[in-house]
């Protein structure tokens, strides 16, 4: 009872005073989630052909399924259709590196830390490339997923987590 109300205590600091998400769960712990954009009719969809993960219409396949690991620091996201880990190119240059799908290293460019921006969406901040959020531009089709400069109200940085 003690320990569930320190995570209850923790979880409301966390949320009161800015921002990250935290869980009561232990580091390791896996959940499955499709990421659907703030309005929840595109979803983030891996493809076996190519790293890069764009966003679409609901397929009801596991393309569209990601599993979130709870880690020590940041969450680590793995595509249930490839198994790779949603990443920021470390040695990218230039303004937006591209979200890709890679084998997982257990680097923090594959670590991301979810904030909250509204009741219903968060933000996903990586740890590796400090700054750097994952959101959608749309200029693309179908649009794709790249690391943007942090900025929390804007709505191509706000995804839900929504049951597979």
């Amino acid at each position: 009872m003690g320990i569930r109300r320190i995570s209850r205590i923790g979880m409301l600091t966390a949320l009161v005073v800015g921002l990250v998400v935290t869980a009561a769960a232990p580091a390791n712990a896996a959940t499955r989630h499709r990421i659907a954009d703030s309005n929840g009719r595109t979803f983030a969809t891996a493809s076996t052909a190519d790293r890069l993960v764009t966003m679409q219409q609901p397929t009801g396949r596991t393309n569209q399924v990601w599993e979130i690991t709870l880690m020590s620091i940041g969450d680590r996201v793995t595509s249930v259709l490839t198994g790779g880990c949603l990443a920021l190119p470390a040695n990218w240059v230039g303004q937006h590196p591209p979200v890709i799908q890679r084998a997982c290293q257990g680097t923090p460019h594959e670590r991301w830390q979810r904030v909250r921006t509204t009741s219903t969406t968060v933000a996903f901040r990586n740890v590796g490339l400090q700054g750097r959020c994952m959101g959608i531009d749309r200029t693309f089709s179908p649009a794709r997923l790249f690391g943007f400069p942090c900025s929390f109200g804007a709505v191509n940085q706000q995804f839900r987590l929504m049951a597979p």
